[in-house]
């Protein structure tokens, strides 16, 4: 077992102090109770400013250590801006930064986010949104900030199938606070596809979301146009109703779309299209919705509904909503979504599959209501069947479940297409072979999408298949959500014991992602009065000293400031403090408004405070968002002890002290992924059927799915979204660019924990989760931690060993010996003896059998598989192909998962393409007595 470096951890925490600042929290456990290390004493959150300048003053305690300190103002490093103000000499410190625009101040909605250590494993990090507008040196404005900032915002298609231009607004944008409003785009609606204009472009500033243009577009005019778009706007562009797009022409590369130029014309091109991008994005980041020439109903036309959330640069972002959970059953033939319910729908057969396709549109079946069962003894339904699979277009998906015995699929791949239409989709070419019993059975969700990746051996594609080496149930939980095109895929999967009263929960990315909905007990002008009312009263009781910036009439203001945890002792239906006025009128000693409620209204208000204030003591402590909470995010990704800096540090000396690898060498690779894959499809046997563990499992993975998803995974630290990219680019490079994620997921995180406690919906369903299934402690964390890093191994060394190995299959008439491939023997036949192959190579892989590093007896072709390096002396006697070390083969292979081996399914990593295969001039070749490929 490798130990981890002293000097490598101590870096790697050092590095983690200066890149990871955030959400006002604590990381400490919740049993530990300390004060935070750190306080924001200007400005305050919610402060509307203005002048040339900004004056930040923080206070610092005396157990933090100092030089830990790191402040970043709209994705801008200011720590060195800061300065003591006078000597500490043991007491508090307070330290000063005087904050320009050449400081990164803009005019708008600032982001101030700062992170202090102390001694031991505490952490706090702060952060405050406040807006500024810069001011002349006589002290005018010129400009106001109107608008009280809000977390976040719907975004809501108003039109589907396009702008209408007839005098209706497209789309718009709303938010749930008392103090945000509802805009709707275009503001003044122009004419453009009645003057004969195929697209509009409208232009939102990504800081106050104010229409910045609206534009009438045809083709000749869309390039230009989309290319002087500047990062700080969105751009939502597409075809005016009525109207086909000239996709032959469109390209929306400039705003992070599609280039679709050159595509052939076929069925699958858009006709009506829609796309919300930001300017100089790059591809992937835009949100793209078309409906094809077969997509013609209602639903299914061009329309985009989401969230914008506010991330670090103070810029908003996008993320899709309506996420579906969903369970696949293998074993008992039915699948749910969003809790209906779909089986077999006739009689099976002993042996067969159910296949149930949708359209990734609008998640609508296809093929009737309940897919078609398949008998696999027959060769003409499993001819069907196949038919079926390869008639399915990239915008649909199905549901495949297999049972029993599969005699009809026994035929090798080459002879059988069903099983090469099936492995294409991400269902392994061996699980048929594998089906050898009345029980066995599988699961799985495919697509023909190719970019649904096949991502080995943590397949992105849901697959599970019992009976099987390495803990699959032929049961799967998870969440579909959309991707860049609108269209659904799996974005978290799990193994599942269905059967069990306490399975893996995989609610949190569809409870998150809710869209706002109104508060509740606001739907008349009483109410709304009692409310405000309530939260004046609450907040001069509980800051009367200093009442904090921001409304005096809206104490939901304060649930995304790191006040937010003082509500949570506050009893408004019971306490004196805030019982009914005399008359039923109160006016704002703050701002002078009176308030005439009902008494009713006022007990139906305080009561609903009440539990909203009771669902943030159950969800401020668990999330983090507490001075006494820990930061979840932290504790499994970020603190010391959490498992990924110990991945990082203990993967960094394996690779540094492995003589095969390339320092330099590149290697595609994203922490985002790793993430994603460390909690995918990976077995956990200490979660499935715990009634503790179990639901949490699900609840943690989509944590960090959710922190990777929101759009603020920001590599270029721009304020612009990068989809897709690949953080660490060499393997020197390892323990820099794992630090530079950590920074970009602590920002995101701040989105995720806005949006927790932003709308009563998602707050209500996570408290009750809290306090009903997902138990957690440290040593809950601890024991996710296992799981974890076995996913995030498969990952990575899957990703690593393409850069450095390739997969050979060989072919010989009996067991290949692996020692002895690619060495000559004599083969005499009549007095005449002539060198020949040991083994002969191919780039085909067979289904029928595959291992490691030996063979087992020929069921057909192929009988040996082997990871090899480049080829010395191809075409010669000296031809050589190194191997690797038995360490390396033991710790990918081995079953030992305590003792820190992998458990690779070799079935699946050896004939699903995990490394590519070599073919053609690469192909191992021994020039001595003309010995070449078969």
């Amino acid at each position: 077992m490798q130990m981890i470096s002293g000097a490598c951890s101590r870096r790697l925490t050092a590095l983690l102090a200066l890149a990871s600042v955030g959400y006002a929290a604590s990381t400490t456990t919740p049993s530990a109770q300390r004060a935070p290390l750190l306080t924001v004493t200007s400005p305050q959150a919610g402060a509307q400013l203005n002048g040339q300048s900004l004056l930040a003053e923080i206070q610092i305690q005396p157990e933090a250590i100092r030089n830990t300190l790191a402040a970043v103002l709209n994705g801008k490093d200011i720590t060195g801006q800061f300065a003591v103000k006078a000597p500490c000499r043991g007491a508090v410190c307070t330290e000063t930064a005087l904050l320009t625009q050449a400081d990164g101040l803009i005019k708008g909605q600032n982001v101030l986010r700062l992170r202090i250590k102390g001694w031991g494993a505490n952490t706090t990090r702060a952060r405050v949104v406040f807006a500024w507008t810069p001011g002349n040196p006589t002290g005018v404005n010129d400009g106001d900030v109107t608008e009280l900032p809000q977390p976040n915002y719907n975004f809501t298609t108003l039109t589907p199938g396009g702008y209408r231009s007839t005098g209706e607004p497209w789309f718009q944008i709303s938010s749930n606070g008392l103090h945000g409003v509802t805009r709707t785009y275009p503001a003044q609606p122009p004419m453009c596809g009645g003057r004969g204009y195929t697209y509009t472009l409208v232009q939102i500033d990504r800081n106050n979301l104010n229409e910045v243009a609206t534009t009438c577009l045809n083709t000749p005019d869309v390039d230009a146009a989309l290319k002087a778009v500047p990062s700080t706007q969105f751009a939502v562009f597409g075809t005016n109703s009525t109207y086909n797009a000239d996709w032959q022409n469109l390209n929306t590369l400039p705003i992070g779309g599609t280039d679709f130029r050159g595509n052939a014309p076929s069925a699958e091109v858009p006709y009506g299209y829609m796309v919300l991008g930001i300017g100089k994005a790059p591809y992937g980041v835009a949100m793209e919705s078309y409906n094809t020439g077969y997509e013609v109903n209602e639903t299914s036309l061009t329309q985009i509904q989401g969230a914008l959330t506010r991330n670090g640069h103070s810029l908003f972002d996008y993320h899709p909503v309506d996420y579906i959970t969903y369970s696949i059953d293998g074993p008992n033939k039915r699948a749910t979504f969003d809790g209906q319910r779909f089986t077999v729908p006739s009689a099976v057969p002993t042996t067969g599959f159910w296949v149930f396709p949708f359209t990734r549109n609008t998640f609508a079946p296809l093929a009737g209501t309940q897919g078609v069962v398949y008998d696999a003894t027959k060769a003409a339904d499993l001819t069907a069947m196949n038919t079926l699979l390869s008639n399915l277009t990239w915008r649909q998906m199905a549901v495949v479940i297999g049972w029993g015995k599969q005699p009809g699929l026994s035929l090798p791949q080459s002879l059988n297409p069903l099983v090469t239409t099936l492995a294409s989709m991400g269902v392994p070419y061996t699980t048929i072979q594998q089906m050898t019993t009345d029980q066995s059975a599988m699961a799985a969700l495919v697509t023909p999408d190719p970019t649904v990746a096949i991502a080995l051996p943590n397949r992105r594609v849901p697959f599970s298949m019992t009976p099987s080496e390495n803990g699959q149930t032929g049961q799967l939980v998870g969440s579909l959500g959309r991707d860049k095109y609108y269209l659904y895929r799996s974005m978290y999967t799990a193994q599942a014991d269905l059967s069990s009263s306490s399975p893996i929960d995989a609610s949190f990315l569809k409870t998150i992602w809710l869209p706002n909905s109104t508060w509740p007990m606001m739907h008349s002008t009483s109410r709304v009065n009692a409310y405000k009312y309530l939260s004046n009263r609450i907040l001069h009781v509980v800051w009367p000293d200093k009442l904090p910036a921001g409304p005096t009439d809206d104490i939901r203001y304060i649930y995304t400031s790191a006040g937010a945890s003082l509500l949570t002792k506050v009893n408004p239906d019971a306490d004196p403090a805030f019982t009914y006025p005399v008359g039923g009128t109160y006016t704002n000693p703050d701002t002078g408004e009176s308030y005439v409620f009902t008494e009713s209204d006022l007990s139906g208000v305080a009561k609903q405070l009440r539990a909203e204030f009771t669902a943030l003591a159950q969800v401020l402590p668990f999330l983090g968002t507490s001075t006494t909470g820990a930061n979840l995010l932290g504790r499994l990704i970020e603190n010391d002890n959490a498992w990924m800096p110990a991945w990082v540090t203990s993967n960094t000396i394996i690779l540094n002290q492995s003589p095969w690898v390339n320092q330099s060498g590149p290697i595609g690779f994203s922490f985002d992924d790793l993430v994603y894959q460390s909690s995918a499809l990976t077995p956990n046997q200490a979660a499935m059927g715990n009634p503790l563990f179990a639901p949490i499992e699900g609840m943690l993975g989509e944590l960090v799915i959710a922190v990777g998803s929101t759009g603020a995974m920001d590599v270029n630290n721009s304020g612009v979204p990068t989809a897709g990219y690949a953080a660490n680019t060499t393997i020197k490079d390892f323990v820099f660019n794992y630090v530079t994620w950590v920074g970009n997921a602590d920002r995101a995180y701040d989105q995720i924990m806005d949006l927790a406690v932003s709308d009563w919906n998602r707050l209500q369903i996570l408290s009750q989760a809290i306090k009903s299934k997902w138990f957690l402690d440290d040593y809950t964390v601890l024991d996710h931690s296992p799981t974890l890093q076995l996913g995030a191994n498969r990952f990575f060394y899957t990703t690593f060993m393409r850069t450095y190995y390739s997969h050979d299959a060989y072919w010989f008439t009996s067991t290949t010996d692996p020692l002895k491939v690619g060495s000559m023997k004599e083969e005499c036949s009549f007095g005449s003896c002539t060198p020949q192959c040991r083994g002969v190579y191919t780039d085909s892989p067979s289904p029928n059998s595959s291992t490691a590093f030996s063979s087992f007896p020929p069921n057909g072709k192929y009988d040996l598989f082997q990871i090899a390096t480049p080829i010395k002396d191809n075409e010669s006697k000296l031809m050589t192909v190194q191997t690797p070390g038995a360490d390396l083969g033991l710790m990918l292979f081995g079953t030992e998962q305590a003792n820190g081996q992998f458990a690779m399914p070799k079935d699946v990593w050896f004939t699903m393409g995990a490394l590519p295969v070599r073919s053609g001039a690469d192909s191992p070749q021994y020039g001595y007595g003309g010995c070449v490929l078969p």
